[in-house]
């Protein structure tokens, strides 16, 4: 993090040496502001601000982000943003000045979110979890700004996300399963059910993740091994921003799995899975040849 609250690659861009830059990476601010709320750390919640600060200063005045990749990137960056103030507004803990900070976002929040919901068609209708993304991102929105039209949008991309799952409980990825994409759309569709008033939604996001959670079951073995060797874009498939391989699940899956279990209860030994995946991953090495 620079000092002027710039994350991950955009730390490079800022400084000259990087030719472009992506709002999702200020997305991280949410990791900021959770360790930060749980454990009372005002320095923590500062920088998390000051990260979502940064973000917004590169805001144009229609709302959207002159970033690459740009309806991709802002929708994590929508996401994450959403989470991290609805958490802000749910902890009692927060010293009032930076709360006043947090809530100064929410019309900025807005903007963007109205942005994405103007573009419905830009979801990559190839990638599954992209659907919840945006739904996610515009719902979680939608709860901080009581804004009717971002729920009906998002409420019918999460419907669409939820038809393409297939019967043994995939949620496709370029065609196909894939461990870590899994395991987001599960995160994803469970934080959406978190903020829904719709019960009937929220039953059958209860009965997809369900679902979804049995199948990367059967790709993680009981000590924690994690079988990517069909996933069709992580492990030696796609590369990230920086130009590295995706991480297969070992950095997200144990969260995703804890963060299941927390919030539908249905924990069926989920948590010891979660800690043997965390232990495997001290020792593996992606080889890519």
């Amino acid at each position: 993090m620079s000092s002027t609250g710039a994350l991950a690659y955009n730390v490079a861009w800022e400084a000259g040496r990087r030719s472009n830059w992506f709002i999702e990476g200020q997305r991280n601010a949410y990791f900021l502001v959770a360790a930060g709320v749980a454990n009372h750390d005002e320095t923590l919640l500062e920088d998390g601000i000051k990260a979502l600060e940064w973000g917004f200063a590169q805001q144009q005045s229609d709302g959207s982000f002159a970033s690459g990749d740009q309806f991709h990137s802002t929708s994590l960056f929508v996401e994450a943003t959403a989470r991290c103030l609805l958490l802000l507004h749910q902890s009692s803990s927060v010293p009032q000045a930076l709360r006043a900070r947090a809530d100064a976002l929410v019309p900025h929040l807005k903007a963007a979110a109205l942005w994405l919901a103007a573009r419905p068609d830009g979801v990559n209708k190839e990638l599954t979890h992209r659907f919840f993304l945006v739904g996610t991102a515009l719902r979680e929105s939608a709860a901080l700004t009581d804004d009717t039209q971002l729920t009906t949008v998002a409420d019918d991309l999460v419907r669409q996300g939820l038809k393409r799952q297939t019967a043994d409980g995939v949620f496709p990825e370029r065609g196909g399963g894939d461990t870590q994409y899994q395991s987001f759309s599960i995160e994803l569709a469970t934080r959406y059910a978190s903020v829904t008033s719709n019960a009937a939604l929220r039953a059958s996001l209860g009965e997809a993740t369900r679902k979804g959670v049995d199948w990367l079951l059967t790709k993680i073995g009981r000590n924690g091994e994690i079988d990517y060797r069909q996933n069709t874009r992580t492990g030696c498939n796609d590369r990230d921003r920086t130009g590295s391989t995706k991480n297969v699940g070992y950095k997200y899956i144990p969260m995703r799995l804890v963060y299941y279990v927390t919030f539908w209860g249905d924990d069926r030994g989920l948590t010891d899975i979660a800690t043997a995946v965390t232990n495997y991953a001290k020792s593996f090495t992606l080889n890519c040849g």
